[in-house]
């Protein structure tokens, strides 16, 4: 949820009144993650996924680093 109403550079105290360096920046990010995550379904996912198009496969060697 901080994601949508929190500071883009993790500020605490930031606002349209207060805004950080990225503020404005930022308001467009949000709106775009937040249209992308509504406009995609899990089977379009899983679809991704069956297809060999998209992967989950996370490389164990990299958190060992």
């Amino acid at each position: 949820d901080s994601i949508y109403r929190g500071c883009g550079l993790g500020l605490s105290e930031c606002s349209d009144e207060r805004p950080c360096p990225v503020h404005d920046r930022f308001v467009a990010v949000r709106e775009e993650l937040r249209h992308m995550l509504e406009r995609t379904s899990i089977h379009d996912l899983c679809t991704g996924l069956d297809s060999g198009l998209t992967f989950l496969i996370r490389d164990i060697m990299e958190h060992h680093n």
